[in-house]
Order: structure tokens, then C-alpha cells, then sequence
């Protein structure tokens, strides 16, 4: 009987070392992992909302600045006259020089990001858009921490 016994206490232990050292540390680690990253991060901001922490991630990051309409603007209208009739003759001097199709591009440019964001309904900048406006964070400009949101939320989303 006492045999039995100290079979019956060895599988106990044994039971308990396995539980310690494998069953538990894989289920914890089963639960910190992160979700996956996205394919895709869009960020919508102007001069006073820079992008921070742009270099550091594996996803690509495309940045829109909703400003560049107004400095394109002020680029085509830089050093005009202020008489209406000598300002719109440089105007059209310059727009000839840079030509059709120079001048379509840098307008596709500058409202690109202007664009993109009526598409995806944005209600105010700065914006971190994921994969095609999957998901959107607003008022931060750090993409590390727009990851981490992203993911915190993804994988509460999976559970």
C-alpha cells in the first residue's frame, strides 16, 4: 500500500511539473501574441499635426498632407502683382510654361490626399487609416502607437 502511495504522489508531481513547465507557459504566450500588422496605413494630417515614428515600421505609410492645395496655390501665385490684369497675364505665362500636362500632375498631387479623404469619410485630422478604411484612428500622428491601437483593437475584435 505504501508503494501505491508514493506511485500515486510521484504522478502528482510529475502531472504538476508538466502543468509549470510547458502547459502554462505556451498559454500564456498564446495569449500575448499580436495581431497581425496591417497591409496598409494612410495618415491625413496637415503642418500642424507632424508624423512621428514613420521609419521604424515594416507597413508602407502613406502620408497625405492636406495642405498642399493651398501651397500649390501659393506657389503658382507666388510674386503676382497686385493689378488683376498683369496678374492674370503671369498666371497664364506660368501655366503655359509648365505645360498641360505637368501642371494636370501637380494638381492630382495636391488633391490626392483631399480626395482620398472624402472617399473614406473622414471627419477631422489628423487620421491613421488602415487597409483601404478597414479602420480608422483618429488625433494621433505616431504610427507605432497607431499600430499598437490597431492591433489592441484587433485582437479584441478576434476574441
Amino acid at each position: 500500500m505504501a508503494r501505491i502511495t508514493t506511485i500515486q504522489t510521484m504522478y502528482r508531481l510529475l502531472s504538476i511539473f508538466v502543468l509549470t513547465t510547458v502547459l502554462f507557459p505556451a498559454l500564456l504566450l498564446a495569449d500575448t501574441t499580436q495581431a497581425p500588422l496591417p497591409a496598409r496605413i494612410e495618415v491625413f494630417t496637415n503642418s500642424r499635426y507632424p508624423v512621428t515614428n514613420n521609419t521604424t515600421t515594416e507597413v508602407p505609410v502613406q502620408i497625405h498632407d492636406l495642405d498642399a492645395p493651398a501651397e500649390l496655390e501659393e506657389k503658382l501665385s507666388a510674386g503676382l502683382p497686385p493689378d488683376p490684369e498683369h496678374a492674370k497675364a503671369i498666371a497664364l505665362d506660368r501655366l503655359e510654361a509648365l505645360g498641360a500636362g505637368q501642371l494636370a500632375e501637380m494638381v492630382n498631387q495636391a488633391y490626392e490626399g483631399a480626395s482620398q479623404a472624402m472617399t473614406y469619410e473622414l471627419v477631422k485630422i489628423p487620421a491613421v487609416v488602415f487597409d483601404n478604411g478597414t479602420s480608422v484612428i483618429y488625433g494621433i500622428t505616431n504610427i507605432e502607437d497607431a499600430i499598437r491601437r490597431y492591433q489592441a483593437w484587433h485582437q479584441r475584435e478576434v476574441r
